[in-house]
Formats: structure tokens, C-alpha cells, sequence
């Protein structure tokens, strides 16, 4: 079969933990072909989403694969599945690859669909299983997540330190901690958390 990775640049991945280069490992041990692109490789064409892609020739443990460019763009479709392994930020770069793939979703298999990438939010994940009965509220941590209104923090929030974390972050990029986030102006905490990534 062949496959197509849409992940970070190759050059950019630890090779003893991604595991992204473990499942290519695994699926060219299986004798599949694994191509390989990054979000800056997609380009709608008439109606299609084609690729500028890498054929992976070989990926020993430990190490980054030898790649080989291939000339021509390759249509999406013309895969037998797709897999999204791009890391965060989930930014408006993210989103728009996601808008981009949502296209060929009904017509190649996809790992980590781009619709359900866009519709669950993994800062939100905890109160859709709460919301589905998965999980009760007790188990989830207290949570305000403002809009960027300017919303003041709710009175029975507990009192103590706070984790502060961005919608659009990853990594703990802009990730604050503060000591009883009800203040007067609780807003000046969260204006650096609502700024795109």
C-alpha cells in the first residue's frame, strides 16, 4: 500500500522519540510506500488537494530517513491513506491545512481526520467527556476558559494558585501560574493568553 505522512520537516524530528518515524518504520518493514510532506507542501488544484512529496527509502532505528524527492505533485486522493501527524501550534496555519484535507475527506482514509482535529479542541476534550458522561465533573479540574470578552473571573473560583494556559499554545509556550487570579482587573491575566500563535 501506499501511504502519505503530512507531518514537521523530516530534518526537524528526534529520531530516538518521534513517534511518527516509529509507524513509518514499522509500515516500510511491512513493505509499504510511505510518502512524506509538510503543510507547506499542499496546494489546491481544481478541485483537488495534491502534495509536493518525499519518498521515504529507508528508516533505520534511531536515525532521520533517507528521503528522495519525488518531481511530480501527487494527488491526495490517490493514496490509500493519509496521515496527519503535524504537532502543535493548533494556529490558523494548522486550521487551514485541516480546512485544506477536509476536502478529501471522503475520498482517501485518513489518520486523525481534519474535521475532527478541527472539532475537538484538546483544552476542551475534558468537559466533552464530562458532557458525555465519560467523566464527572469532580474529576476535571476547576476551569475558565474566556472567549476574550471581558469576562471577570467567577466568584466561586477557588481561591490559590492558577495555571494560566493559551487556547492556541503548545509546548507550555506562554503558560503562567498566579496566586489567586481574582483581582480587580483578572483580564490583564488573560490578555496574553488570547493572542494568536
Amino acid at each position: 500500500m501506499n501511504f502519505l505522512v503530512i507531518a514537521d520537516p523530516v530534518r526537524g524530528l528526534k529520531p530516538k522519540s518521534d513517534t511518527t518515524l516509529a509507524i513509518v518504520r514499522d509500515a516500510l518493514a511491512r513493505g509499504h510506500e510511505i510518502h512524506w510532506a509538510t503543510a507547506e507542501d499542499l496546494f489546491l488544484w481544481e478541485g483537488r488537494v495534491h502534495a509536493r512529496v518525499d519518498k521515504i527509502e529507508g528508516c533505520a532505528e534511531n536515525s532521520l530517513p533517507v528521503t528522495d524527492t519525488i518531481k511530480e505533485p501527487q494527488s491526495i486522493n490517490s493514496y490509500d491513506g493519509v496521515w496527519i501527524r503535524k504537532d502543535p501550534p493548533f494556529d490558523t496555519s494548522y486550521m487551514g491545512l485541516c480546512w485544506l484535507l477536509a476536502l478529501e475527506e471522503e475520498n482517501v482514509p485518513m489518520l486523525n481526520k481534519p474535521s475532527l482535529l478541527l472539532r475537538y479542541h484538546e483544552k476542551m476534550l475534558p468537559w466533552e467527556a464530562v458532557e458525555k458522561g465519560f467523566l464527572s465533573q469532580e474529576e476535571v479540574i476547576p476551569t475558565f476558559l474566556p472567549t476574550g470578552r471581558r469576562f471577570p473571573v467567577p466568584e466561586n473560583f477557588p481561591r490559590g494558585e492558577a495555571v494560566l494556559k493559551p487556547w492556541l499554545g503548545h509546548g507550555g509556550k506562554d503558560v503562567r501560574q498566579v496566586e489567586n487570579p481574582q483581582t480587580p482587573e483578572p483580564y490583564t491575566f488573560l490578555q496574553p493568553l488570547m493572542k494568536e500563535v
